[in-house]
């Protein structure tokens, strides 16, 4: 596969309005604003939506949202590489129990 230069990477830009389509359901376009300037936490990590401005508008590529939705759902296959504050909570709850006893 050839590395994406910035003029392949212009004929591709997409809108965020555009943009939104390439989810299912389609998210309203402030979300997809969210994401570029707040970011997702997914495992710890902020991750926010690659986008830039061209003639104003903001954009973003097929290639940019593909990225992003990996990088939010490292780990989702196997829920046991990512506990929840709540699993690990519990798990230390259990332990403490087991060494008293309980």
């Amino acid at each position: 596969m050839a590395t994406a230069t910035l003029t392949d990477s212009l004929r591709e830009a997409l809108t965020l309005a555009q943009a939104a389509h390439l989810f299912a359901p389609v998210p309203h376009i402030a979300t997809l604003h969210r994401w570029r300037t707040i970011g997702v936490m997914a495992n710890g990590v902020r991750v926010k939506l690659a986008t830039w401005r061209r003639g104003g508008v903001v954009t973003t590529t097929p290639a940019a949202v593909e990225e992003f939705l990996r990088a939010i759902n490292v780990g989702a296959d196997d829920p046991g590489d990512s506990p929840t504050d709540a699993a690990r909570r519990s798990r230390a709850a259990g332990k403490a129990l087991e060494t008293i006893g309980g």
